[in-house]
């Protein structure tokens, strides 16, 4: 991460993991229904930003993600990790990768056409070294 805001630091270590904040949003002022929604990677998008932004795309050796989350009811949100193993990242050294995380197939509700995908970028080195 970089800055200095409290909401900067977006992941923590935890044993042999490294765990990234993420989490899924429902728009609107008043609470709803639970819903589940499916956590996708893409690995052609992940390629493509990887591209555009001088990175390797993450091997899926590296990570772990739940395959959904559910928001429950009277509730609009919910978090979710994408875990990174420590042994995995060290063999990546150097390098910065890239991967889309998207959201899919929501049991109640319509996603909208924007914000349901993030590019995750690590810079491998200095995220070793900040834990």
């Amino acid at each position: 991460p970089s800055g200095g805001g409290e909401y900067t630091v977006n992941f923590e270590a935890d044993g042999d993991n490294i765990n990234v904040f993420l989490g899924v949003l429902r728009s609107g002022k008043a609470a709803g229904e639970a819903f589940t929604v499916d956590i996708q990677v893409s690995d052609e998008q992940s390629a493509a930003q990887a591209a555009a932004l001088g990175a390797e795309a993450m091997p899926a050796s590296v990570y772990s993600l739940p395959s959904s989350v559910k928001v429950e009811a009277g509730q609009n949100s919910a978090k979710f990790n994408l875990t990174l193993s420590r042994q995995a990242l060290s063999s990546q050294a150097g390098k910065k990768l890239a991967l889309c995380v998207g959201l899919a197939n929501p049991s109640k509700y319509e996603l909208s056409e924007n914000g349901t995908v993030v590019t995750v970028l690590v810079d491998v080195d200095a995220l070793i070294q900040s834990i």
